[in-house]
């Protein structure tokens, strides 16, 4: 496993001398075995540049190499690639090229280069003044300066109305140590020259909420700059009215990303022009989109490639109003470097009506020599269980963790004891990988809430992993199980589950075991008992797409359980063994609930992208039928559980089964007294957008529970509804004692006895 997590260079800006100071390597372009990241350009008279980087094995690496290929037939044949800078002696690599053909109609190649265990990192470019000559004659390698202890830039400059041009910047305020192209210090800003790109001064910090990386900028026709910056879920976005001098805030779109570089640029006919993934799965279905209302709606547009593993464009229109966009697929596969040509036209139709339209076309891909098929790796249990660190809970955290915890919360569980305690637990610090877990309890039906009791921060102790997923549940016994995950990063592509126990939860003073390890994976949601005694826990293994950049090449031996997984114990949870699981296809994060029918098959619920999918097993896990639609929904968790009458209870967005709301809003509660045939119940908890991550709990007295969360960057809350079968039945609370939009925690910090919300 690799040891360095962080992925790109955080490199003071050195001045060229001393980066030059070590000798070019030398890279055998013949022997590539990686490539990608591609940049396009068109001369005036139709000679088409592409870009790209390799060398080494993966990125980054300090053999990362920056290349050029081009084409003199329009685009039908290509050149093969030669190396425009090269890797350094002292580890410096060169990465993310980019092309740009500016008003004098030179062709600028713009590129970046860092050291990995130094503190330099710069933008570096060659220009050529003549790029239709042959062959084309470029300039020495020059450093394009910014005064900022680290910066480098990922996409092409823009000229404006005034005659600026402007360059779009990643940048921290401070030095970055290591590969660090997710920093959560990275900021995003301009760089803008005055005198034709003799000098530039870089402008604006833009902060988003989680790590980014790439940003572009347009102009708008009311003059304001917008950039957009890429992010995990959503582009987000910042506008200037200075001509980048200053920038607004920075704040999510409605754009949908896989966290991956998009394209956007004017064209000729004032329409923008957007290159980015559409109704996704990962990094697949790359589209184009037009917008002809600066940006405020798209189109749904016309579909380049649908394939996973698609990435990266970057393009230009030329002077006929063809569009040409280049963009890279399964990098260390088939190393395609790709080329799509179209006109505005198909865009706006959907389809080719210019009969220009030309898609996945070939600009260059890896040689690699035919292999032998790797054999299937067998899936057993001393593989599941060969990576985990022991975590430790902090059963003091009060009060290092009192503002700490404040500004963020992300639902996970709620649980009532036998005598009628609630516990519930939440992620603060964010949905990322600086992530904790958060318990706490009442002792009054949840009018009041005890401060954090206990925290699960393995950064606390040193350790390089966040815990933001867990689930309370109480066997029938009586004792309190909380199961948690913890992760490298993100999503290191394995994860490792845990639990710890508490065998009196009433207590004083309550009593939890020492963390025990489960295997691979998350449990997000509760176990249930089956009629003949075993214990079913779902556990989630996310896909591939999911994985962050340094674990992009690890694990594959868990590829066969990718998807909504469960665990069985047949000792009342002594032992935890892998029983089976689906891999549902449009599946997001999985987190699959699982009921008993009473037939005995197994019901499974899991998150896909437009729909809640479904799933039966007649074999208690071990196999189970092809996925099917449960119902639509929106992209966010749904539950099932069953209630002690024995009827099941779903909570879902939106008050329609047929329907899928918007977005993450009306929190709904549905009962079926037949088993899923028919729904003959239903309860609106909570009206309100972004309220999510719902989980049921039952009293002993049949009191509901339903723990969710709220504006997680918000306002901050975990609530809760508490209600009774019969109003679900009813439509509307006509028990004694029920209330919704009950309050657990906010942004102003723990409920501690103020009631409902």
């Amino acid at each position: 496993m690799n040891p360095i997590f962080s992925l790109l260079t955080a490199l003071l800006l050195a001045p060229l001398f001393a980066l030059h100071a070590a000798e070019p390597v030398t890279i055998d372009l013949a022997k590539r075995t990686w490539q990608g990241i591609p940049g396009l350009e068109r001369t005036a008279k139709g000679r088409v540049f592409v870009s790209w980087f390799t060398g080494g094995t993966h990125e980054p690496q300090p053999e990362n190499t920056v290349v050029l290929s081009q084409s003199d037939d329009g685009g039908k044949t290509f050149s093969a690639p030669q190396a425009m800078g090269l890797p350094l002696n002292d580890g410096t690599r060169c990465y993310d090229p980019c092309l740009w053909i500016d008003p004098k109609g030179r062709l600028w190649y713009l590129f970046n280069r860092s050291v990995k265990d130094s503190t330099r990192h710069g933008v570096y470019a060659r220009i050529c003044d003549a790029p239709d000559a042959t062959p084309p004659v470029w300039g020495a390698e020059f450093r394009v300066g910014f005064d900022s202890p680290f910066s480098f830039r990922m996409n092409k400059p823009i000229v404006l109305s005034s005659g600026e041009w402007v360059l779009p910047v990643v940048h921290a305020l401070e030095p970055l140590a290591g590969w660090a192209g997710f920093d959560p210090k990275q900021v995003f800003g301009a760089a803008i020259s005055t005198d034709e790109g003799k000098t530039w001064k870089l402008h604006g910090a833009v902060k988003t909420e989680k790590a980014g990386l790439e940003n572009m900028i347009v102009e708008l026709k009311d003059g304001r700059l917008w950039m957009l910056i890429r992010t995990e879920k959503v582009l987000w976005e910042s506008h200037s009215s200075d001509k980048g001098r200053t920038w607004t805030k920075g704040r999510p779109t409605t754009i949908a990303t896989p966290h991956s570089r998009f394209f956007i640029r004017r064209l000729a006919s004032g329409h923008l022009l957007l290159v980015n993934h559409y109704k996704f799965t990962g990094r697949s279905h790359l589209t184009a989109q037009l917008s002809t209302d600066d940006g405020a709606t798209w189109n749904d547009g016309l579909l380049l490639d649908e394939r996973s593993g698609v990435s990266y464009p970057d393009g230009v229109q030329d002077k006929d109003g063809l569009i040409w966009i280049t963009y890279d697929r399964d990098r260390g596969g088939a190393g395609d470097i790709l080329l799509a040509k179209f006109k505005e036209e198909d865009v706006i139709a959907g389809k080719n009506v210019s009969g220009a339209v030309s898609l996945k076309q070939v600009v260059n891909k890896l040689n690699k020599p035919a292999s032998a098929p790797k054999p299937a790796v067998k899936v057993t249990q001393e593989l599941l269980n060969s990576i985990h660190v022991t975590p430790k809970l902090i059963f003091d955290p009060m009060p290092a963790y009192g503002q700490k915890y404040l500004p963020f919360a992300m639902a996970a569980s709620m649980e009532s004891t036998k005598k009628g305690r609630l516990w519930t637990c939440w992620a603060g610090g964010q949905d990322g990988p600086n992530a904790y877990l958060l318990a706490s309890y009442s002792d009054d039906q949840g009018k009041s809430w005890r401060d954090p009791v206990f925290v699960i921060d393995p950064q606390a102790h040193g350790l390089k992993m966040g815990t933001r997923l867990g689930s309370f549940w109480c066997d029938p016994k009586g004792r309190l199980w909380l199961f948690f995950h913890q992760s490298v990063g993100m999503f290191d592509g394995s994860c490792s589950n845990w639990y710890v126990r508490c065998d009196d939860p009433d207590a004083e003073k309550p009593v939890w075991t020492r963390p025990v390890y489960i295997g691979f994976g998350a449990s997000l949601n509760k176990p249930i008992v089956r009629k003949n005694g075993e214990w079913i826990l779902p556990v989630s293994l996310w896909e591939r797409w999911h994985i962050d950049k340094p674990f992009a090449d690890c694990y594959h031996e868990l590829d066969a359980v990718r998807g909504s997984n469960v665990f069985v114990s047949d000792d009342e949870g002594g032992h935890w063994r892998y029983r089976g699981g689906i891999i549902y296809q449009d599946s997001c994060f999985n987190e699959h609930t699982v009921a008993e029918l009473n037939d005995g098959r197994l019901w499974m619920l899991s998150r896909g992208m437009k729909e809640t999918f479904q799933s039966f097993s007649a074999d208690g896990g071990k196999t189970w039928l092809p996925q099917s639609t449960a119902f639509p929904h929106v992209n966010s968790k749904a539950v099932i559980r069953r209630l002690q009458s024995g009827h099941l209870l779903v909570i879902r967005h939106g008050q329609d089964m047929t329907k899928a709301t918007p977005k993450r809003q009306e929190l709904t509660a549905f009962l079926t007294t037949d088993e899923g045939k028919t729904w003959s119940g239903k309860l609106l908890l909570d009206e309100r957008d972004n309220v999510s991550y719902p989980d049921i709990a039952q009293a002993p007295n049949g009191d509901i529970y339903v723990h969710y969360d709220r504006e997680r960057t918000g306002a901050a809350e975990i609530l809760f509804a508490r209600f009774r079968e019969e109003d679900v039945q009813a439509g509307s609370l006509v028990s004694k004692n029920v209330a919704l939009k009950n309050l657990v925690k906010r942004k102003l910090g723990m409920n501690h006895g103020s009631g409902g919300n």
